[in-house]
């Protein structure tokens, strides 16, 4: 079993390593690795050290793969590992082969946010986790549903640390750059 894992956090670190030389296509293949690697062995590993460790190894991951995702410019694909992390912080038990991989019926995925009361050990990487695909969403042009993500992230980020303004600010930042693509459309003039 541990070495099942170690196998899983080496492909990680490999990852991570190559994510910090740019290299991100090569980091996403090393992170695809370590979540297949989870995939065709969780199903033998049910004991409550494994599942423990796999709480935060899952999102973990999902959440360093939509990150190279997001610096290639592969907005999709990140937004689509940031509704993995969405969906296992309320589902921590869900085995990620349970979770599918119909690429058309992607659009149903969008408006999926964290389900409230988040696990306390997840609820900072499911504030990144929705504030990340927010931002996927905005480059995206999915202008409302990427506020309705950073409004949450907002609000999920005062219970995760109330304290840290950097978090915050970043999003509110971006949902001040929404405003101006959202607001015009409120004030359009009345012709009589």
């Amino acid at each position: 079993v541990m070495e099942w894992l170690a196998k899983v956090q080496s492909f990680k670190e490999e990852g991570n390593k190559l994510f910090r030389a740019s290299a991100y296509e090569k980091s996403c293949h090393k992170y695809a690795t370590a979540i297949e690697t989870i995939t065709t062995g969780e199903q033998g590993h049910s004991s409550t050290c494994v599942l423990d460790e796999l709480l935060l190894l899952k999102p973990a991951l999902f959440m360093n793969l939509a990150l190279a995702n997001f610096r290639m410019n592969d907005f999709e694909a990140c937004r689509r590992c940031c509704t993995v992390v969405i969906v296992l912080s309320s589902h921590p038990d869900l085995m990620l082969i349970d979770l599918g991989t119909d690429h058309e019926a992607h659009d149903c995925t969008i408006n999926l946010a964290p389900i409230e009361p988040i696990i306390p050990a997840l609820s900072e990487i499911v504030t990144k986790a929705t504030f990340r695909r927010g931002l996927a969403l905005e480059k995206l042009e999915m202008i409302q549903a990427a506020e309705n993500d950073l409004v949450t992230a907002l609000r999920l980020s005062h219970s995760v640390q109330p304290n840290s303004n950097k978090s915050k600010s970043s999003i509110e930042e971006a949902l001040t750059r929404l405003e101006g693509v959202l607001r015009p459309i409120d004030v359009v003039p009345l012709l009589l």
